[in-house]
C-alpha cells in the first residue's frame, strides 16, 4: 500500500484518540499546538493524495441526525453462505477450483458503492434482496476511505464490525440490562443509529471481503489487493496449494488464532476464479461460489411462553418449549424438543426465562440454557390428551438415568395416535396416506382402535369420503398403499409394534437373530437376548414383557395372519460377524444412513446407537470431529474409518451385493422372493 495512505490511516487514528479524551474525557494529552501540527500534516497528506478516511479529524466536526433510513433495492441479491460443520464436506467443496480461505466476520454486511472517485451509497444487506440506506452513518466509520484515486464505478462488499477490546470497553459502561450480548449485535445497533455522534464513538469498522469490481486478472485476490492498494482494510485470508486434507484444516486453525480481537464465527471458502464461481448459479439462500465452516452453532436468545406436552409412540409425554420466534440459519423458529423431565431440571427452566436456542447441527432447535434459571416448570399430574394420572419414571441408558413422564391410562387415546402414526411411517409399514390428523379422525369416529384396523378401512369408504381431502383418486391411493404394505419385511414390522427400546436398528438386529423367520418371532420374548451385542438386560426384559403382555400377543397373531414377509437375505455373508459399528455424521458415499446400515447388517455385523466397550468400529468421514462419539472412540482406542476405508474392508467382491442388498432393505429394490407366511395358529 502506498505509504501515504498509511500515514493518513495513522494520523487518523492517532488524532481521533486525542479527540475522544479531550471531548469526551476532558484529557488533554497533548498540547494545542502539538495537535495543530499534527492536524495540519494530515490535512496536507489528504490534498496531496485525494485520499481522506471516513472519520478523518479534517472533514468531521458536527454529527448529522438521521430521520429515517431509506430502503434500496440491490442491483444484484446480497444472498446468505451455506454452511457446514463437517470438515469432510469443507474440503469437498475447495477441491473443485482453488480457493480463499477468509474469516467468517461476525458482523453486518454492508456494499459501498464509489463513483468518479467518492463514496456515494452504502447499503446493508437487508433481506437479501433490499437493504437500508446507512450512507451517513458509513462517514463515520472509522476506517472507510470517502475518496479513493479511481474514477471508474464500482462496488466492494464486507463487514461492518465492531472488534472486541472495544465491544468490552462500550458494555463495560452499560447497566447489566442494557449491555449488548456480543460484538455483532452492537455493531448492528450502531450502524441503524440515527444519531452520527453514536457511530462516530463506537469504532465500527469495515472489513472488505469482496472487491471483484477491482480485478483486473479474474480472481478474487486480485480484486482484494487493489482494494487494500486504495486504503480499504481486507479480510485476512490464505490460499491453500495442496494436500488439501492437511493444509485447510491447519490454515483454519492458523485463521482462528489470528483473530485475536476480531469477530469471527468461522472460516469461508470462496472459489478464487470470479468466472467459475459465477457460473455455478445458486438458490434463493445462497450464491454456490461460497462455502462457510461454522465454528459452533447460530444461537439467538428468545423469551420461553409456554411447555406443550406431546405424547410418542410409547406413551412417554414429550415436552416442547413454545417461545417468541427467532431466525436461525435462516429459518423461523418458535419451538424446541425438551424430550424429558431431566433435561427441563438441568435447564432450570422457568416460564418467562430468557432462552438460548441453536440448531444442533443446523437441522434441530435444542434450547442451550436459560439465562435466568427461574426453574418453575410445573409437571403436569393428568394426562393433557386423556385426564388420566401421569407418573414419572427414572430409566437408565448408558449410566445415566433419565425421568420421563408417562400415562398411566392403558387406553389412552394419545398412546393409541402415536402407535398407529408410528406404526404407517416410512420406516415402519410405510403406508402414505395416513397423516396424524388422519388418524385421529379416525381414532375419535371409533374405526382404528388397534393396528389391524387399519387393514380394514376399505370396508369405510363412505366415512372417508366426508373428511376434508378425501376424493376417489386419494381414497384409492391410500387403500393400494395398504395393500402394498402387507408385502413388508419382519424388521419392519418389529420397528412399527412399539416395542419399548426397540427402534429400526434394534428390529434389524432382532430380526437378524431370528434369521428373518416370522415363524420364530415369539422367540423374542423368551430367549436370553443380552447375548446380542448391543442389547443389555433392561433392554432384553422390556422386549420380554411386551411379548408376554396378552393384548400385544393377540396384535402380533393377527398381523401375522395378514402380512407376507419378503426374503431379502439369500446372499447374506458372515464377513462381519460378531462386529458392532456406530455411524455418525455426514456420509459422501451412501445415500443415507439406512443404506450404510443395512450393508453393515447385510455383512453378520451390528448397528450400535452409543460407543461403548463392545464397538469395533466407528464410521466417521470427520476423524478430526470433537463431537463425543469420536472422544469416546480415541478414549476407548476403538478405530474410527471412513467411508472408503469402511468400502475397502468389503472387498470389491461384496461391494456390489452389499449396495443391492442396501437397496433392497430400505425399499429402492423390490426383492426377487417373496414368501407367503403361513397361519400359525
Amino acid at each position: 500500500m502506498n505509504n501515504d495512505i498509511i500515514k493518513i490511516k495513522q494520523l487518523t487514528s492517532q488524532l481521533n484518540m486525542y479527540r475522544n479524551e479531550y471531548y469526551n474525557n476532558s484529557n488533554s494529552v497533548i498540547s494545542d499546538y502539538e495537535y495543530d501540527q499534527l492536524f495540519d500534516e494530515l490535512k496536507a497528506l489528504e490534498d496531496s493524495t485525494g485520499f481522506h478516511m471516513s472519520n478523518s479529524p479534517t472533514h468531521t466536526v458536527g454529527y448529522p441526525v438521521n430521520s429515517k433510513f431509506n430502503k434500496v433495492v440491490h442491483k444484484e441479491p446480497l444472498l446468505s453462505l451455506d454452511k457446514t460443520q463437517d470438515m469432510v464436506e469443507f474440503i469437498k467443496f475447495c477441491s473443485k477450483s482453488e480457493v480463499l480461505l477468509m474469516h467468517k466476520l461476525d458482523g453486518l454486511t454492508i456494499q459501498l458503492t464509489y463513483d468518479n472517485g467518492e463514496l456515494i451509497q452504502a447499503v446493508t444487506r437487508g433481506d437479501g434482496t433490499s437493504g437500508d440506506d446507512i450512507t451517513t452513518n458509513a462517514k463515520y466509520f472509522s476506517n472507510i476511505p470517502l475518496t479513493v484515486d479511481n474514477k471508474n464505478k464500482f462496488t466492494v462488499k464486507g463487514e461492518a464490525i465492531i472488534n472486541k477490546d472495544t465491544f468490552n470497553i462500550i458494555n463495560n459502561k452499560l447497566k447489566d440490562e442494557d449491555k449488548f450480548k456480543n460484538p455483532r449485535n452492537l455493531a448492528s445497533g450502531t450502524v441503524k443509529q440515527l444519531d452520527t455522534k453514536i457511530v462516530s464513538q463506537r469504532n465500527v469498522e469495515f472489513v472488505c471481503w469482496n472487491a471483484n469490481d477491482l480485478s483486473t486478472d479474474g480472481t478474487m485476490e486480485n480484486g482484494l489487493t487493489n482494494a487494500k492498494n486504495l486504503g480499504f482494510t481486507i479480510v485476512s485470508y490464505q490460499i491453500p496449494i495442496s494436500n488439501l486434507d492437511q493444509t485447510i484444516p491447519y490454515i483454519i486453525n492458523n485463521l482462528k488464532e489470528s483473530a485475536q480481537i476480531i469477530p469471527i464465527d468461522g472460516i469461508v471458502a470462496m472459489y478464487n476464479n470470479i468466472e467459475f464461481g459465477n457460473s455455478l448459479g445458486g438458490t434463493s439462500h445462497h450464491f454456490n461460489n461460497g462455502f462457510a465452516f461454522k465454528f459452533y452453532d447460530e444461537e439467538e436468545e428468545t423469551t420461553l411462553k409456554d411447555i406443550e406436552w406431546s405424547m410418542g409412540k410409547t406413551g412417554e409425554l414429550c415436552p416442547v418449549a413454545i417461545f417468541n420466534s427467532v431466525i436461525i440459519d435462516g429459518t423461523t423458529v418458535t419451538r424446541a424438543s425438551l424430550h424429558n423431565i431431566s433435561i427441563i431440571e438441568e435447564l432450570k427452566l422457568g416460564i418467562g426465562d430468557t432462552v438460548r436456542v441453536y440448531k444442533a447441527n443446523q437441522i434441530i432447535p435444542q434450547i442451550r440454557n436459560s439465562v435466568e434459571k427461574s426453574n418453575n416448570i410445573q409437571i403436569p399430574k393428568r394426562c393433557p390428551i386423556c385426564g388420566g394420572n401421569t407418573e414419572i419414571l427414572e430409566n437408565t441408558d448408558a449410566n445415566k438415568t433419565v425421568k420421563v413422564l408417562v400415562c398411566t391410562n392403558d387406553n389412552c387415546k394419545g398412546k393409541l395416535l402415536g402407535k398407529l402414526t408410528h406404526f404407517v411411517s416410512k420406516s415402519a409399514m410405510n403406508i402414505d396416506g395416513l397423516s396424524e390428523a388422519t388418524i385421529d379422525k379416525l381414532i375419535s369416529l371409533n374405526i382404528l382402535n388397534k393396528f389391524t384396523d387399519i387393514y380394514d378401512i376399505q370396508n369405510h369408504k363412505d366415512i372417508l369420503y366426508t373428511l376434508d381431502g378425501f376424493g376417489e383418486v386419494s381414497i384409492n391411493k391410500l387403500i393400494n398403499s395398504i395393500e402394498f404394505s402387507k408385502q413388508t419385511t419382519l424388521d419392519r414390522l418389529l420397528n412399527a409394534l412399539s416395542i419399548p427400546t426397540v427402534g429400526k436398528t434394534v428390529a434389524k438386529t432382532l430380526a437378524d437373530y431370528i434369521n428373518n423367520d416370522a415363524n420364530r418371532i415369539f422367540e423374542l420374548g423368551s430367549s436370553d437376548l443380552t447375548v446380542i451385542n448391543g442389547i443389555g438386560t433392561e433392554m432384553n426384559t422390556a422386549i420380554h414383557n411386551w411379548f408376554n403382555n396378552k393384548f400385544n400377543n393377540i396384535t402380533v397373531k393377527s398381523l401375522l395372519s395378514i402380512l407376507t414377509f419378503k426374503t431379502i437375505d439369500e446372499h447374506k455373508t458372515t464377513k462381519f460377524h460378531g462386529l458392532g459399528f456406530v455411524v455418525t455424521g455426514k456420509l459422501l458415499k451412501y445415500p443415507n444412513r439406512s443404506a450404510l446400515e443395512s450393508v453393515i447388517l447385510h455383512n453378520g455385523g451390528t448397528i450400535q446407537s452409543a460407543v461403548s466397550t463392545n464397538t469395533n468400529y466407528l464410521i466417521n468421514n470427520d476423524i478430526n470431529s470433537t463431537s463425543s462419539k469420536n472422544k469416546k472412540a480415541k478414549e476407548l482406542n476403538i478405530p474410527i474409518i471412513s467411508e472408503q476405508e469402511f468400502i475397502d474392508m468389503l472387498g470389491n467382491d461384496e461391494s456390489a451385493t452389499a449396495e443391492l442388498s442396501a437397496k433392497v432393505l430400505i425399499g429402492e429394490v423390490k426383492p426377487t422372493n417373496t414368501t407367503k407366511r403361513k397361519s400359525l395358529f
